[in-house]
């Protein structure tokens, strides 16, 4: 089976389709989307394509969400949001987690540099996810350097403060985690020292353990 969690992130205001209906195309929302690829996928590697596919094809109504997505064999994790007024379906990042480590979100999108995408075994993103942001003006640097989470949902003090702070506090818990190189930046005094988006744990993880 498959199971798949969320956070809500936010992003940019002018990308949000909160309030969008089916009037102008638009018709599932997070919610709705996660229980459509439930029923549908198999595996979490078969659930990326399909949220994307059904948020493509009818619409997706929220703001930016970040998606756990596992299996018994793999986890990945996916960052979308729509496309506000600028045109139809949506902007995502998907990546999964290297065998070992482990990852948390807590209200803030983490993926940062992620390119080259280049194989679908392990990184998947829109097309166009660097040129839509140079076109409508929310990026203007080169193309290697671009951050995901860094354009589409810029860390604030908050963000560091309420959101990063409990990822910050997991990591530091559960794994092999310099927590005081971070410190600064859960406290939201240093948000360009952003934390890695997976680590290694200490020891196996169990249910009682994440719990």
């Amino acid at each position: 089976g498959v199971i798949i969690g969320e956070t809500t992130h936010g992003g940019l205001t002018a990308l949000s389709n909160v309030g969008k209906t089916a009037a102008n195309g638009t018709i599932i929302d997070y919610g709705n989307l996660i229980w459509l690829t439930l029923q549908r996928a198999h595996t979490a590697s078969e659930a990326v394509d399909i949220m994307v596919e059904l948020a493509t094809t009818y619409g997706y109504a929220s703001d930016m969400e970040g998606f756990s997505i596992a299996d018994k064999d793999e986890v990945w994790y996916m960052e979308l949001l729509g496309r506000g007024d600028y045109g139809e379906g949506v902007l995502y990042v998907a990546l999964k987690i290297p065998d070992g480590y482990m990852m948390a979100h807590a209200n803030q999108a983490r993926i940062t540099e992620f390119l080259p995408c280049d194989d679908p075994a392990t990184c998947r993103c829109s097309p166009d996810v660097v040129e839509f942001a140079q076109k409508h003006g929310f990026y203007d640097g080169e193309k290697a350097d671009f951050s995901f989470s860094g354009v589409y949902d810029p860390v604030t003090f908050e963000g560091c403060r309420f959101c990063e702070a409990r990822v910050w506090y997991v990591f530091r818990e559960a794994a092999d985690f310099d927590a005081s190189k971070y410190l600064d930046y859960a406290k939201g005094y240093d948000t360009k020292n952003r934390m890695p988006l997976w680590v290694k744990p200490k020891a196996e993880l169990t249910r009682d353990d994440v719990m």
